[in-house]
Protein backbone atom coordinates (compact mmCIF):
# COMPACT_ATOMS: atom_id res chain seq x y z
CA UNK A 1 0.00 0.00 0.00
CA UNK A 2 1.45 3.41 -0.87
CA UNK A 3 0.52 5.02 2.45
CA UNK A 4 0.38 2.26 5.08
CA UNK A 5 2.82 -0.42 6.20
CA UNK A 6 1.64 -4.02 5.99
CA UNK A 7 3.27 -7.44 6.07
CA UNK A 8 4.08 -9.13 2.78
CA UNK A 9 1.73 -11.91 1.72
CA UNK A 10 2.90 -15.48 1.21
CA UNK A 11 2.69 -15.04 -2.57
CA UNK A 12 4.69 -11.79 -2.44
CA UNK A 13 7.43 -13.45 -0.38
CA UNK A 14 7.47 -16.40 -2.75
CA UNK A 15 7.85 -14.13 -5.75
CA UNK A 16 10.76 -12.30 -4.06
CA UNK A 17 12.47 -15.67 -3.56
CA UNK A 18 12.02 -16.49 -7.24
CA UNK A 19 9.24 -19.08 -6.99
CA UNK A 20 6.89 -19.21 -9.97
CA UNK A 21 3.35 -17.95 -9.29
CA UNK A 22 2.02 -21.49 -9.86
CA UNK A 23 4.08 -22.96 -6.98
CA UNK A 24 1.88 -24.35 -4.21
CA UNK A 25 2.98 -24.31 -0.57
CA UNK A 26 1.41 -26.62 1.99
CA UNK A 27 0.36 -26.13 5.58
CA UNK A 28 -0.75 -23.14 7.59
CA UNK A 29 0.39 -19.63 6.71
CA UNK A 30 3.26 -19.70 9.22
CA UNK A 31 4.50 -22.99 7.72
CA UNK A 32 4.33 -21.47 4.25
CA UNK A 33 6.34 -18.43 5.37
CA UNK A 34 8.91 -20.81 6.89
CA UNK A 35 9.18 -22.84 3.68
CA UNK A 36 9.78 -19.69 1.65
CA UNK A 37 12.18 -18.20 4.18
CA UNK A 38 14.27 -21.37 4.31
CA UNK A 39 14.53 -21.59 0.52
CA UNK A 40 17.61 -20.47 -1.36
CA UNK A 41 16.65 -18.38 -4.40
CA UNK A 42 17.37 -20.31 -7.58
CA UNK A 43 19.28 -17.37 -9.06
CA UNK A 44 21.56 -17.25 -6.00
CA UNK A 45 22.18 -20.99 -6.22
CA UNK A 46 23.03 -20.67 -9.90
CA UNK A 47 25.41 -17.75 -9.28
CA UNK A 48 27.13 -19.61 -6.44
CA UNK A 49 27.47 -22.74 -8.57
CA UNK A 50 29.00 -20.81 -11.46
CA UNK A 51 31.43 -19.05 -9.10
CA UNK A 52 32.50 -22.36 -7.53
CA UNK A 53 32.94 -24.01 -10.94
CA UNK A 54 35.03 -21.08 -12.20
CA UNK A 55 37.14 -21.11 -9.05
CA UNK A 56 37.77 -24.85 -9.36
CA UNK A 57 38.90 -24.34 -12.94
CA UNK A 58 41.08 -21.41 -11.89
CA UNK A 59 39.15 -19.02 -14.12
CA UNK A 60 37.81 -16.67 -11.50
CA UNK A 61 39.63 -14.96 -8.67
CA UNK A 62 37.31 -12.44 -7.01
CA UNK A 63 38.87 -9.44 -5.37
CA UNK A 64 37.61 -9.13 -1.80
CA UNK A 65 37.52 -5.33 -2.15
CA UNK A 66 35.10 -5.63 -5.08
CA UNK A 67 32.82 -7.94 -3.11
CA UNK A 68 32.90 -5.62 -0.09
CA UNK A 69 32.04 -2.62 -2.25
CA UNK A 70 29.16 -4.46 -3.92
CA UNK A 71 27.84 -5.65 -0.56
CA UNK A 72 28.03 -2.12 0.86
CA UNK A 73 26.19 -0.69 -2.13
CA UNK A 74 23.47 -3.35 -1.86
CA UNK A 75 23.01 -2.72 1.87
CA UNK A 76 22.74 1.03 1.27
CA UNK A 77 20.05 0.51 -1.38
CA UNK A 78 18.03 -1.67 0.99
CA UNK A 79 18.39 0.89 3.78
CA UNK A 80 17.33 3.72 1.44
CA UNK A 81 14.30 1.73 0.32
CA UNK A 82 13.37 0.99 3.93
CA UNK A 83 13.65 4.68 4.84
CA UNK A 84 11.37 5.59 1.93
CA UNK A 85 8.71 3.10 3.07
CA UNK A 86 8.49 4.22 6.68
CA UNK A 87 5.24 5.81 7.74
CA UNK A 88 5.38 8.97 9.86
CA UNK A 89 3.93 8.41 13.33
Amino acid sequence: HPEFSRPLSVSECARLQGFPDSWIFSGAANAQYTQIGNAVPAALGLAAGIAVAEALRGEHRPDLRDITELWGAAVEKVRAAARNKRVAA
